[in-house]
């Protein structure tokens, strides 16, 4: 959905344009000659939160850490599963896309008509681009384009009195060095004169990314069989509206590439900006669906570009950090200061982690001593912060290889093999593929690692360790998924006699801390897959402490692994866990007790009933003389 300007002077109106939701059409509206994505069509709205800049920082931070160690849900909640629901009954394919209903929530209000206040809102973003006629002309040619392309059509005066309910979305335009014109953001929270009725979908409620990711999924899936590679490509390596894939050669990668775009044509997403390492593959692509038109692909050098925020060198397939903040000023010797560097470091695969957790310590120090956001550090703390800072530049020399195999052609056989370590203050995970080809050559690299900061509550280094384990299964999880290794082909890697003693045990016999990681651990590994390696060979040990860039470098031992990984496995370095252990283990075993009530039984005779001795054995006598003759005349009747 999308607007259009109406007929007005420009005084008056050349900016007013109504928006009104109706039925939403995900995809092109009509056949184009020009490949995008759709995303790129569909105007995107921030959603306005009470959080401060420091508290959202922080989250984007975690998000971006947390990105494939994050425990997972094993079932969707009631409304997740309404919001399916909702989208499988309503999905309809158009002749250009498909067309779904909002997602609305169970009793929903009703929305009142907020012509007036739209209008007034439209009005006070129409004065600054009086006062700007450059952008005033560039703005109106973003809001016609909505029109030319289908996105948007004006309502008659008829249609706009027949429809009932109305709810008006204001909108103001956005600047951005890389696009040629405004970006148009519609205010969701709110509400906008002529009136334009929307035909695509508007990004800005919480269910925009939702319904375009079902209507993406549901473009694979109904055309699967067609293109039965191209679907599975687009339904595991796309993000958002981005993909990123590997082939094995050119062929491959030109073959793909027309799938892809008639897969996705399908559903009313046309493909565009796209970049290769490979100067056949961008040959064979028009010039205005490359990422950097009339590009020469015969000139030395390729173009460069972000992979999902990293830095990528077609031209040596290399991959790095991208890193335009480290020419500002230095931050400022604060937590807040602090907080904003290490956000800016966007680093999801843990290549710099050794790096990134000293920043994490440090942040996590300033928490401990109740520094406030602006609050200026310490001296200790000042120092640790500008060494840490002056070494970011550092980073900008830092590359690693794509494509890790040195020759395509080549069967390797692969291995995961994950490191885990914990110290006092910290404990990390590091993931590296092995692989062998059938020539005896071996290839080793880091893939991805993560490191976690130790609560401020004390924990045991066993327990820590216990951690460790914990967040190397659930890294080589999501590193299996990607690569389609099967879990079986994993080995784990520990310090930690402890923890693997504990890992050989059965859960239930644990205390509940330990129990609970035991039992999560065991259910992605088996015992026999864990190891015992000292600690100078455990390379997940520098992650855990942290340490300088110059420690991790493309050929350091942190990105290549340790040697004896490119050896046979009978000649690892690796001990096995005995099955006896001696106390530090044996103290989180769970204890049994066990209770027994006894019931005290009540005496024949009562000697506290008599008042002396002589009077109780008396009656005693009776008692047992009484019994012996009865005992006799039932003896006289069994003789009858």
């Amino acid at each position: 959905m999308q607007c259009i300007n109406g007929t007005r002077e420009v005084r008056a109106g050349a900016f007013r344009a109504i928006c009104r939701v109706d039925t939403l059409r995900l995809g092109d509206c009509r056949p184009s000659p020009r490949l995008q994505w759709s995303g790129e069509a569909c105007p995107v709205c921030p959603r306005s939160e009470d959080e401060g800049d420091a508290n959202r920082e922080l989250r984007k931070f975690w998000d971006v850490d947390s990105f494939g160690v994050r425990a997972r849900l094993v079932t969707l909640h009631a409304g997740e599963q309404k919001a399916l629901d909702i989208l499988d009954q309503s999905c309809k394919q158009q002749e250009f896309g498909y067309q779904l209903g909002l997602l609305w929530k169970t009793n929903r209000p009703s929305l009142p008509n907020n012509y007036d206040t739209a209008l007034k809102r439209l009005e006070s973003v129409e004065r600054p681009l009086l006062k700007d006629p450059k952008l005033a002309e560039e703005y109106i040619k973003a809001i016609n384009a909505y029109v030319e392309k289908g996105f948007a059509r004006k309502l008659s005066e008829e249609e706009r009195v027949k429809h009932g309910e109305q709810w008006f979305l204001p909108h103001h335009p956005v600047l951005s060095p890389h696009k040629p014109l405004p970006r148009v953001v519609y205010e969701m929270n709110v509400c906008v004169p002529d009136v334009y009725e929307m035909n695509c979908l508007l990004f800005g409620d919480k269910s925009s990314p939702c319904e375009a990711n079902y209507a993406v999924i549901r473009t694979t899936e109904d055309n699967k069989e067609e293109w039965p590679v191209a679907a599975a490509v687009v339904k595991r390596d796309i993000f958002v509206d981005d993909l990123y894939t590997s082939c094995y050669d050119d062929d491959e990668a030109i073959t793909l590439r027309k799938d892809v775009t008639n897969l996705m044509a399908k559903g009313g997403f046309p493909t565009r900006k796209w970049l290769s390492s490979s100067r056949k593959v961008l040959e064979t692509i028009p010039e205005e669906e490359k990422a950097v038109p009339n590009k020469n692909v015969n000139s030395r050098e390729l173009p460069s570009g972000r992979a999902l925020g990293v830095k990528w060198d077609a031209k040596s397939d290399n991959l790095g950090f991208a890193l335009a903040h480290i020419d500002r000023p230095k931050a400022q010797n604060t937590k807040r200061g602090i907080l904003k560097r290490l956000a800016a470091l966007y680093d999801p695969l843990g290549w710099a982690s050794p790096y990134v957790v000293r920043a994490k310590i440090l942040l996590q120090r300033t928490w401990s001593r109740g520094l406030q956001w602006d609050e200026q550090l310490p001296p200790d703390l000042a120092i640790e912060w500008q060494k840490w800072e002056e070494e970011m530049i550092w980073l900008k020399a830092f590359s690693v290889p794509r494509y890790i195999y040195r020759e395509p052609s080549k069967v390797w056989s692969k291995f995961l093999i994950v490191f885990c370590d914990a110290s006092e203050v910290a404990y990390a995970a590091a993931a590296f593929i092995r692989a062998k080809s059938t020539d005896g050559d071996y290839v080793c690299h880091l893939i991805m690692s993560k490191t976690r900061l130790m609560l401020l509550k004390t924990v045991s280094i066993p327990r820590g360790e216990l951690m460790a384990c914990q967040l190397a299964v659930r890294l080589a999880k999501s590193v299996c998924e990607q690569l389609g290794l099967d879990k079986c082909r994993v080995k784990y890697l520990s310090d930690s006699t402890t923890a693997l003693w504990w890992i050989k045990g059965e859960p239930r016999k644990f205390r509940p801390f330990v129990a609970n990681r035991v039992a999560e651990i065991l259910s992605e590994s088996d015992p026999i897959q864990w190891h015992h390696v000292g600690t100078k060979l455990n390379i997940a040990d520098i992650a855990s402490r942290g340490t300088s860039v110059a420690d991790i470098s493309a050929d350091s031992t942190w990105i290549q692994g340790p040697e004896f990984l490119k050896s046979e496995f009978s000649e690892w370095p690796v001990d096995k866990v005995a099955v006896d252990f001696p106390e530090p283990s044996q103290a989180e075993l769970k204890k049994s007790v066990l209770k027994v009530k006894v019931a005290p039984a009540k005496p024949v005779i009562d000697p506290a009933a008599y008042s002396s001795w002589i009077k109780l054995t008396r009656i005693t006598v009776w008692i047992f003389r009484m019994c012996n003759n009865l005992r006799n005349k039932r003896n006289e009747y069994r003789d009858r």
